[in-house]
């Protein structure tokens, strides 16, 4: 999973924190990417199966992107 549109000072133990306090433990990896500007954008591995419950505007703060990962 793509997530995107963070400040330029987000990290990976940041997603992962959010995630853990909203009962979201399953992150397998997160991986932060090259952008262009300031944002930060990370890449998530979550399991298939678990999809639904990040994968939904209400889990992610207002103005965060998140979208399937296009390898």
């Amino acid at each position: 999973m793509y997530i995107g549109h963070l400040d330029e000072a987000t990290t990976r133990e940041d997603i992962i924190d959010y995630m853990a306090e909203r009962n979201f433990n399953m992150v397998k990896e997160c991986t932060a990417l090259r952008t262009r500007g300031r944002n930060k954008a990370f890449k998530i591995a979550i399991p298939a199966a678990e999809k639904g419950t990040v994968d939904n505007e209400n889990f992610w703060p207002k103005g965060v992107t998140f979208r399937p990962y296009e390898f």
